[in-house]
């Protein structure tokens, strides 16, 4: 689904981490693609992989989150009983209203 963006994510991973490359440690979460779907709806249509992966950092950060507690909550859901599909389903919701 992101080829690309994990493409960009392992060469982010690759360089030095700074403040212009925050992503670096994306890229060993294991729910990254359902983190990014639940945003997919927002999406525009001119939109590549990077200016995706760009938009959906820059949402979460203004949000107050971070991919960090995005990642925190998939997991504490997991414990919960509640599959991935299903709190991706409830987050696109919870946006959509």
């Amino acid at each position: 689904m992101f080829g690309n963006t994990n493409k960009k994510l392992e060469e982010a991973f690759n360089e030095k981490q700074t403040v212009s490359n925050p992503v670096k440690a994306v890229i060993m979460w294991p729910h990254f693609d359902a983190m990014m779907s639940i945003f997919e709806d927002l999406y525009e249509e001119w939109m590549n992989e990077e200016d995706k992966l760009e938009f959906v950092s820059e949402l979460i950060k203004e949000s107050g989150l971070s991919f960090s507690k995005l990642h925190s909550d998939i997991e504490i859901g997991l414990n919960n009983g509640y599959t991935i599909e299903q709190q991706v389903k409830i987050a696109k919701m919870i946006l959509a209203s």
